[in-house]
Formats: structure tokens, sequence, C-alpha cells
């Protein structure tokens, strides 16, 4: 069982601002800060779940695997300004039955091929421009790959193929005066491919990988031009690498250092496919070190704080740029 409590509020205020060249951006020209509240809405927002899951084994080989979950969730909505002032409170009430159930055949070479199928629930905070909540964001999905993990131990890999469909997927508002809100666009399908793999050639030196090819479309929509189109900000390719060694003796035993890279192909800055982003490469880092059942750990995300601008219909912003975030760990046995 697990019970979720997400507060949500947003203030939105517009104002005039000068023209913009979206390709030549002048990043330092002043605006006037906006004084106009054109909404303040306010949600509390909770969900409770229940759900149980069973392995079952055929012999040495098969293995079936089935959960349930049943969840409620509930949202009310206040709005404190702007055009919807004084309208009633909304309450949205809904609960959903969702499940999964999987496949796999565990050969004696460490081969595992297997398939599934699950369905999800999630319910989505905010509003749109008129204060209505948003409907749940529900999902299937069917997959089949497999998996390899010697029992040597040197090497796990996993290639898997997807279809997942949802319904009741968020973009941007199309209509400019209603800039910044979103809207339920209806229905996105994503077919792809992954591979994971993790390496380990020799002790202390773990290679982690992965590349995503994802064929992400819009197959319902309040917008006929935006049907068969590709959602804003969806890179259709995505990849990384990782490299990690601990020192295994010596002086140094304990400590370790990693370093890799991470890729994003160009997307859209809308559901229209009309404006491009460029693609993203960042460059990760870490050092660590391990000390009986003490861990301590620095990691740098984006240590170029590379940036570059991303957007959602009329509204802009930078990617995250370096992110630093020290970890201290204790391990009980």
């Amino acid at each position: 069982m697990d019970y979720q409590n997400d507060p949500f509020s947003a203030l939105d205020l517009v104002g005039n601002a000068p023209d913009a060249d979206y390709f030549a951006l002048n990043y330092n020209e002043p605006i006037t800060p906006p004084t106009t509240v054109s909404s303040s809405v306010h949600q509390g927002a909770s969900q409770v779940g229940i759900y149980a899951q069973d392995q079952m084994a055929y012999g040495d080989h098969w293995f079936l695997t089935g959960g349930l979950r049943q969840d409620w969730s509930s949202i009310k909505t206040v709005n404190y300004a702007g055009a919807f002032f004084g309208m009633a409170p909304a309450q949205q009430d809904d609960s959903a039955l969702t499940g999964r159930v999987g496949l796999v055949y565990v050969s004696d070479i460490g081969l595992a091929p297997y398939v599934s199928y699950s369905t999800s629930f999630v319910p989505q905070s905010g509003t749109d421009f008129f204060g209505t909540p948003f409907d749940p964001l529900t999902g299937q999905q069917y997959e089949a790959g497999i998996r390899y993990a010697p029992k040597s131990g040197w090497i796990s890999a996993t290639l898997s193929f997807y279809d997942l469909t949802e319904q009741h997927v968020l973009s941007a508002d199309p209509d400019i005066a209603h800039n910044g809100f979103q809207i339920e666009t209806g229905e996105e399908r994503s077919r792809g491919i992954e591979f994971e793999t993790v390496v380990t050639p020799f002790r202390g030196l773990n290679i982690t990988g992965a590349y995503t090819y994802d064929d992400v479309r819009i197959t319902k929509s309040t917008d006929p031009t935006e049907i068969d189109r590709q959602p804003a900000n969806t890179p259709s390719t995505q990849a990384s690498v990782f490299a990690d060694y601990t020192f295994q003796d010596g002086a140094l035993q304990g400590f370790g250092l990693g370093g890799g890279m991470r890729y994003a192909s160009a997307a859209w800055t809308d559901t229209t496919n009309t404006i491009p982003t460029g693609s993203l490469t960042f460059f990760d880092a870490d050092v660590h070190y391990e000390v009986q059942d003490w861990r301590i750990a620095l990691n740098v995300d984006n240590v170029a704080d590379s940036r570059t601008q991303l957007c959602f219909g009329e509204v802009c912003h930078f990617s995250r740029g370096r992110t630093i975030i020290g970890s201290i760990t204790r391990r009980f046995e």
C-alpha cells in the first residue's frame, strides 16, 4: 500500500515584452516585470494505492510474474484570482485497476527471452486555461526482449522492443491568448528499441552503456494538424556511456572516479513540427571513496555547463546546467 499527497500552486502574471527573434535572442534585453494576474490556482491532490505481486516458477527455467494495483485519486482545485476567480471549487475523483504480467525463460547459458504487458494510471496536477483539472494519464505497454547475464558476471545486457500508448497526454495550449497553459492533446503512441549493458572487463572497472530509438507520434488530438506529428521536446535517439574505476589495493584502495557522456538528438519545439531544437551532448563525472560500510561521493552532471533552449509551445527555458550532488552513505548489514 502507498499514499501520496501532492499539493500544487501556480501564480501566472502577464505583461508586454519587446519583440524577439527566436534565432537571435538577446537575453540581456530589459523586460518590465508583469503585474497583471491572469490566474492563481491551488490544488490539493491525494492518491491511495493497494497492490500485490506474485512470481511463479515452472521447473528451473520458466518464470511467470503477475501483479494488480487499485488506485483512488482525489483532486480539489480552487481559483483564487484571474478570469475564473469566484468559480466553485472543482472536485475530481478517479479510480483505476491496473496490472502487469510477464513471462521469462532463463537458459543455462544466461540468455533470457521475455514478454510482458502492463497498464498504468497516473493523476496529473495542474489545470487548463479555464481552471479545469486534467484527467489522469493512462497507458498500455507491450514489451518483448532478451537479456544476457552469464554466471561469470562480467557482462549483463538487455535488448528490448516496446509499443506504448498513452491517453490524456498534455501539450501546450495552441491559443496564443492562453500562453503558458496546457491542454489534453489526446493520445500518443511510442514504439522503440532499447539497449542497456554493464561490462566489467576486470575488477574495479564498470562500463555502462545505453541506447534508445523512440518513434513517438500523436495519434489523437483536438487539432487535426497534429495527427502523426512528434510531440514537442521528444528526441528520437538517446545514448549514454559511463566508465567508473575503483582502486582495489594500494594507497588508493577504495578511491574511485568516473566519467561519461549523454546524447539526445534534435527534436521539435511544438506539436506541428515547424521549429527544430538542437541536439544535446552532456559530459558527467564523479569521484567517490569507500571504506568499510561508508561511501562518500561527489557527482557532477553536465560538467561543461552546456545549455540549450527548450521550448514548449510559446514557453521557452534553458536546459539544466551544471549540477553538483554530494552524498554520504552508510550501509547496514
